[in-house]
């Protein structure tokens, strides 16, 4: 506790934006879905590069992961996990390659372009995507979860359409996202990202994360209702999006 403290003196104003916006996106995620995820990528790109916001936005996403994982472990569906995780392994593989190779200004202009088409999908047009197998799916999602940062609602459209119980919906959801950030951190690791050096916006963050994920939770039966349309979610994250291209283009 004493360490906690001491990490929230060290903490700039932007970096207790950011624990806040982490805290609410993880609450969001667990009311709506996936909106939360993209909440957190937009915030997070108006502050770090792509070579920073990945890695740390991976190991902030691991933490909420977790928290929705352990309480119903027994719950994940396994087969589908299994095929999901063994595909993205190859995805994050292809991800990887590109997010070393194409410029930053254009994964950053992709990224908005993506947060965009994620945020204003329909329900519809998300479930077809979605109509793939799991194996393709992992694919797709370790891919993209390298090149923008996080793959969106895909994969829980997927599980909907094939289970009806919201805690095997979720759980299973949880698996598949913690699977693909943990091959990422363990990548980024290898190649050398210093994560010691944002030790305390990722203590904070992981943190907030949890709290998030586990009072979205409780609130879920009460409040779940409120964003059910998700435009109260959807206007932030559209302006911090076009906020993301304005920096990559002119600043």
């Amino acid at each position: 506790m004493n360490h906690l403290f001491a990490t929230l003196q060290t903490l700039s104003n932007a970096e207790y934006y950011i624990a806040i916006v982490v805290y609410l996106s993880f609450i969001v995620t667990s009311l709506t879905g996936a909106l939360g995820g993209m909440m957190l990528l937009a915030t997070m790109a108006l502050y770090f590069p792509v070579s920073i916001l990945i890695p740390l936005h991976s190991v902030i996403h691991l933490s909420g992961d977790i928290a929705r994982i352990l309480p119903a472990m027994r719950s994940v569906a396994v087969k589908p996990a299994l095929k999901f995780c063994m595909a993205s392994l190859i995805g994050v593989g292809l991800g990887y390659w590109f997010y070393l190779n194409l410029d930053a200004t254009i994964i950053l202009v992709a990224l908005s372009i993506y947060i965009l088409l994620i945020t204003w999908l329909t329900n519809r047009l998300v479930s077809k995507l979605a109509s793939i197998g799991y194996e393709w799916l992992g694919l797709i999602m370790g891919y993209i979860s390298v090149t923008v940062g996080a793959p969106g609602p895909i994969h829980l459209a997927k599980i909907q359409t094939d289970y009806n119980n919201t805690i095997v919906i979720v759980t299973t959801a949880a698996i598949f996202t913690a699977f693909i950030n943990v091959i990422k951190i363990s990548i980024f690791m290898i190649g050398g990202f210093a994560f010691v050096e944002y030790q305390p916006l990722l203590i904070i963050g992981c943190s907030c994360a949890i709290l998030g994920s586990l009072t979205g939770v409780m609130l879920r039966s009460s409040l779940g209702g409120i964003l059910h349309n998700k435009l109260i979610i959807k206007i932030p994250i559209t302006l911090a999006s076009i906020l993301i291209v304005v920096k990559a283009i002119f600043i």
